[in-house]
């Protein structure tokens, strides 16, 4: 199955879960996803930062360290490097003192290293929808054992009337029998994109603990579409290329 921006027509591959196919076919014409916001990933500014310390550092101290990362592509990789030669450079040299005697505007810079780095990571989170006023969604012709905790990388949020099981146990309402409980009966036309790693994650003791006590079964907290084919570094530079545009989806 694919995932193809309309205005580029730069196409990912993904493997699907049980539930992808249906949900697409489900779709039909509400097949075309706008971002919720506009959004904005701080590659631009640590370029500026990394220009204007690597600048002082080879000028001033013969420290070519961050020469690499000029105009570089800001992949995962390159933002791992980055950030391990910003921490092996204060182990070498005492970078932090040096600046605040020689050049003390630089420290808050130097320091916004770490933090811009970290800024790109968390911005690779997008929310899209398929609607603008009437909200969309297709009836869960799944039970709710496609429900999971794993975190995909393409995955369906709950945008349902109501509350899960989960959303209970997490807000710390006990009233589950009531009309308002609402485990997925219905599948969103809101999809969230992670550019991070796939994991597994293991339902919380506490809350499978309130489950046994509650004698109800287990829901998890979202439902998962899928993972891409691609790694993250290209994932990442194509999603540069296309941060705030449409895409659809293909099987």
């Amino acid at each position: 199955m694919k995932l193809i921006f309309a205005r580029t027509k730069d196409t990912l591959s993904f493997t699907p879960s049980k539930v992808a196919e249906y949900y697409i076919q489900q779709l039909g014409e509400h097949n075309k996803f706008h971002s919720n916001m506009k959004k904005v990933i701080p590659i631009d500014r640590l370029s500026d930062v990394i220009i204007h310390i690597n600048h002082f550092f080879q000028e001033k101290l013969k420290i070519d360290i961050f020469n690499t990362y000029i105009n570089c592509d800001w992949t995962q990789t390159r933002l791992n490097d980055c950030h391990r030669d910003w921490v092996k450079i204060q182990q070498t040299y005492p970078i932090i003192p040096l600046l605040q005697k020689v050049k003390p505007e630089l420290v808050e810079s130097f320091r916004s290293i770490n933090s811009l780095i970290h800024d790109i990571e968390y911005s690779y989170e997008f929310d899209y929808c398929n609607y603008t006023t009437d909200v969309w969604s297709c009836k869960n012709k799944f039970d709710t054992s496609i429900t999971t905790f794993d975190r995909h990388q393409i995955s369906i949020q709950y945008s349902n009337l109501g509350r899960s099981l989960f959303n209970k146990w997490f807000n710390s309402d006990d009233n589950i029998e009531d009309s308002d409980t609402n485990n997925f009966d219905n599948l969103s036309g809101d999809i969230r994109i992670t550019l991070r790693r796939p994991f597994s994650v293991q339902p919380f003791v506490e809350y499978v603990n309130w489950c046994k006590q509650k004698n109800v079964s287990i829901i998890g907290a979202h439902i998962n579409i899928g993972n891409f084919d691609t790694d993250l570094d290209t994932l990442q530079k194509i999603w540069q290329n296309n941060v705030n545009g449409n895409f659809y989806f293909e099987i």
